[in-house]
């Protein structure tokens, strides 16, 4: 059979988009993946953690779901614990500004905990702290393992594709209807 003729041209073209139909990034770009990119710019600024990191947290815990509440309790965006929220200081678990405040906080304090061992830090996020030092590391409970490497996937693919966007100011209205702008 020669691929000759424009029935060649119509089928090279069919197979290229089945190709792009069937072809899935690490990621997509899904308007979901960027509605709180102000809002994790803002808290990753302001408690020296990567976006990219934050970002990669909020995919794995929640898919960018606000409303997210976990089997064991955890809610929103960054799945905080009740205790940490508590902990934390704050009112609605579900509001993005809060819950992304709250959980790159704690966040940052675990990095700081771990003298920047990511893998020790992402651990003590998902099981806690105990488990850690109880394990000398990442404990070996499957979701945990599993966990840590999810995480660093998207960390790394969020980063090589530089996937926030960038503005010159952002803004981000809290759920008590205050206003923010910024700039990096």
């Amino acid at each position: 059979m020669s691929l000759r003729g424009p029935l060649a041209c119509g089928n090279l073209l069919l197979f290229f988009v089945l190709i792009l139909t069937l072809y899935k990034p690490a990621h997509s770009k899904d308007k979901k993946d960027f509605k709180y990119d102000d809002i994790i710019l803002f808290h990753a600024s302001k408690n020296y953690v990567d976006p990219f990191l934050v970002k990669a947290v909020i995919k794995v815990e929640s898919a960018f779901n606000h409303k997210c509440v976990s089997r064991k309790g955890a809610k929103g965006l960054m799945q905080l614990m009740p205790v940490v929220a508590r902990m934390q200081g704050i009112r609605n678990p579900f509001d993005p500004h809060e819950n992304i405040g709250a959980g790159t906080r704690h966040l940052s304090i675990l990095i700081n905990l771990y003298n920047g061992d990511l893998d020790h830090a992402l651990a003590a996020y998902n099981s806690g702290i105990g488990c850690v030092a109880r394990y000398h590391g990442i404990p070996p409970y499957p979701e945990t393992i599993n966990y840590v490497r999810k995480v660093k996937k998207f960390y790394k693919s969020y980063r090589k594709t530089n996937y926030i966007q960038r503005k010159n100011i952002y803004s981000f209205t809290d759920s008590t209807g205050y206003l923010y702008f910024f700039n990096e």
